[in-house]
C-alpha cells in the first residue's frame, strides 16, 4: 500500500505538495513510510468506493480521528463549508477533482485532491492532501500587529525629530534652547536604535543565522557577564540584579547565543519589575533561571509569549524578544519555560545538557 501510494504521490507533487514536502520524497524514496508518517500536511488516499486505505497522523489530527478508525470506512467530512466525501466520490467517479479551502471551528484547512489511477491494484483511487492553514494565518495576523507596532514607535520618534531640527534650522534659539533640543533628538534617535537592533538580532536568529557552535560552556561566566552588562540598566530602574551559583558545573552550549538570550530575559525582567525589586539569576548545572519579583503574566497570555510578533496587552517592545530567545536556546539543543503568577512575578528557566567535570573542550 505504501508503495502504491509513493508511485502516486511522486505523479502528483507539482499539483498538490510544498516545495519542502516535495523535496523529502524526491531524496528519501527509501524512507517514505517515516516521512509520511512525520509530514505536517495531512495525506490520505481512498480507493474508487471512497473508502480510506491510508491516513498519515497529520490527516487523522485535521479530521479529528484517532488511531486507525479511518481505515476501510467512507471519508469523514467534518467542514461546515467544504463537503469532502462528496468532493472526493465526484473525484473518483468523474475525475473532477476539485479541491477548495475548509473551515472547522478556528480551523482553516487547504484541500487537494487529485486521481490516483494506479493506487489499490491499480483500479484507482483518490490522493487527499490536507494543510491545516490556522498557523500560518496566527502568524500573518501577528506580523500584521508587529508592523502597526513598527509603524507607530517610528512615527513618535521622527515627528519628535523633524521638529526638532525644524527649530535648530531657524536659528533663533538661546544656548540653552538648543541644547534641550540636541538632547531630544538624542533621545528619538536611542528610541529608533532600539527598534533597528531588535530587528537586526531576529535577523541573525532567523534563516540566515549563524549556526550555533556548541561547546564546553561555564553558564555561570556567561550568566554573570550577562549581569555585569545588564547592571547599569536596572540601577538606573531602581532594581536589584543578583547571581546565584548554586551547582556550576559545565554545559553544551554557544557562548554568545546563551548571553543573548539571557540578556532577553533580564531585560523583560528588569522592565517589568517595580522600583525596589529584585531580580534573580540562578545556576543549577544546567538549570539557570531569571526570577523576577514583577507583575507577573495572565493564564490567557501564558500560551503565547515565545510566538515571534505576539505583543501582550501593556506589554510594550515589538513582539519579538522572547522568540528570539527561544530560537537561540532551542539551536543550541535546549528549552525554555516559563511559570508566572499575576501579581507574584515570573521565572524563566533555561534548560541545557550538563558536561562531565572531566569533559574536553574551552569556553568562558
Amino acid at each position: 500500500m505504501i508503495r502504491e501510494l509513493f508511485e502516486s504521490l511522486r505523479e502528483s507533487l507539482d499539483d498538490l505538495l510544498p516545495g519542502r514536502s516535495r523535496r523529502l520524497l524526491e531524496e528519501k524514496e527509501e524512507t517514505l513510510e517515516a516521512i509520511l508518517e512525520n509530514m505536517s500536511e495531512g495525506v490520505l488516499a481512498t480507493d474508487l468506493k471512497c473508502r480510506v486505505m491510508f491516513a498519515n497522523p497529520a490527516a487523522r489530527g485535521i479530521l479529528g480521528v484517532e488511531g486507525d478508525e479511518l481505515l476501510q470506512r467512507p471519508v469523514p467530512s467534518p467542514f461546515e463549508d467544504f463537503d469532502l466525501r462528496r468532493a472526493v466520490e465526484r473525484c473518483a467517479r468523474v475525475l473532477q477533482c476539485e479541491g477548495g479551502y475548509a473551515h472547522a471551528g478556528e480551523t482553516a484547512v487547504q484541500v487537494g485532491l487529485k486521481h490516483l489511477p494506479k493506487f489499490d491494484d491499480h483500479r484507482g483511487g483518490v490522493l487527499v492532501l490536507l494543510r491545516d492553514l490556522s498557523e500560518e494565518q496566527r502568524l500573518e495576523a501577528n506580523q500584521q500587529r508587529f508592523i502597526a507596532n513598527a509603524a507607530h514607535e517610528l512615527k513618535t520618534p521622527i515627528t519628535a525629530i523633524l521638529g526638532a531640527t525644524e527649530l535648530l534650522l531657524t536659528g533663533e534659539q538661546d544656548p540653552g534652547r538648543q541644547r534641550r533640543l540636541l538632547e531630544d533628538v538624542r533621545t528619538e534617535a536611542v528610541r529608533m536604535q532600539r527598534l533597528s537592533d531588535t530587528l537586526l538580532r531576529l535577523a541573525r536568529v532567523g534563516a540566515e543565522r549563524r549556526e550555533p557552535h556548541v561547546r564546553r560552556t561555564d553558564p555561570a561566566g556567561v550568566a554573570g557577564e550577562a549581569v555585569e552588562r545588564m547592571e547599569p540598566i536596572a540601577q538606573g530602574a531602581s532594581v536589584e540584579l543578583r547571581l546565584e551559583v548554586r551547582d556550576r558545573r559545565p554545559v553544551l552550549a554557544d557562548p554568545e547565543h546563551l548571553e543573548q538570550a539571557l540578556l532577553v530575559l533580564l531585560s523583560n525582567a528588569v522592565k517589568h519589575s517595580p522600583e525596589g525589586r529584585r531580580v534573580l539569576v540562578w545556576i543549577d548545572g544546567g538549570r539557570i533561571a531569571v526570577e523576577d519579583e514583577g507583575e507577573g503574566i495572565s493564564p490567557e497570555e501564558l500560551p503565547r509569549i515565545f510566538e515571534r510578533f505576539y505583543k501582550g496587552p501593556g506589554s510594550g517592545g515589538f513582539g519579538l524578544g522572547l522568540s528570539i530567545c527561544r530560537d537561540l536556546v532551542e539551536g543550541m539543543g535546549g528549552t525554555v519555560r516559563v511559570s508566572s503568577r499575576e501579581g507574584e512575578g515570573s521565572t524563566f528557566e533555561i534548560e541545557l545538557k550538563e558536561m562531565d567535570e572531566d569533559a574536553q573542550g574551552t569556553g568562558r
